[in-house]
């Protein structure tokens, strides 16, 4: 799972969204700059776990629609870390396990609308 953030084809957003996050009983509202039908990056300096399970809702403004997913944190960048390429910003990735396929759709359909 640590090269997950290299396998993944993460597209940057053209628009941007934020993730409703919930691990036990906090929720947080963090923006995400990164997003894919496997999974997305989250920009956050908050130190979440890793391997820790959370679910993610997310508003698709084109469609007016929720998204839901089940998803686990698999690797995480951290402020002084030494980055490459793209990933400039402190932030989670989070790998979906679970999604309904009607949501899967519409976010696949988002995706081909709203990324670079």
């Amino acid at each position: 799972m640590d090269n997950f953030k290299d396998k993944l084809s993460l597209q940057q957003l053209k628009i941007p969204i934020s993730v409703e996050y919930s691990l036990d009983e906090d929720i947080e509202i963090l923006p995400v700059s990164f997003l894919s039908g496997e999974g997305m990056f989250v920009e956050t300096t908050i130190n979440y776990p890793i391997g820790a399970n959370v679910v993610v809702r997310f508003y698709l403004p084109e469609f007016d629609k929720v998204v839901e997913a089940v998803g686990e944190i698999v690797s995480r960048v951290e402020e002084n870390m030494d980055q490459k390429e793209r990933w400039e910003v402190p932030g989670i990735f989070i790998k979906f396990k679970a999604m309904d396929e009607i949501d899967r759709k519409y976010l696949q359909t988002f995706l081909k609308n709203n990324a670079v």
